[in-house]
């Protein structure tokens, strides 16, 4: 079982991008919440990319909320991201590997 914590507009990526999107409607401590689908940029590859994979059973207008343990960004890095909200945990008990079978997907959009 692991602890992850859920992400924000502004977070950053392992490879130094961050996630810009986010829903404005629902907030952690006034920062916008980020989902699957979300995008966020690369701090290697120019473009822009989306966020893959969210935390199972938590969702905001249809799209699963993003979290450490289960998304990582599209881009070709293939980053994790790193929280900045320490407050806001959920608990998994397979680590993350749906963010792996998302970003198989995300490769063909």
């Amino acid at each position: 079982m692991g602890t992850g914590y859920f992400l924000v507009r502004g977070d950053k990526t392992t490879c130094g991008g961050k996630i810009i999107g986010g829903a404005d409607d629902h907030t952690i401590m006034g920062i916008p919440q980020a989902r699957d689908m979300d995008r966020v940029t690369c701090g290697r590859y120019p473009g822009m990319f989306i966020i893959v994979g969210g935390v199972p059973e938590t969702d905001i207008h249809g799209r699963l909320m993003a979290g450490t343990l289960d998304s990582q960004s599209s881009c070709p890095c293939k980053a994790r991201f790193i929280a900045s909200m320490m407050d806001d945990t959920y608990e998994t008990d397979d680590g993350g590997s749906e963010a792996e079978q998302h970003a198989q997907s995300a490769k063909r959009i």
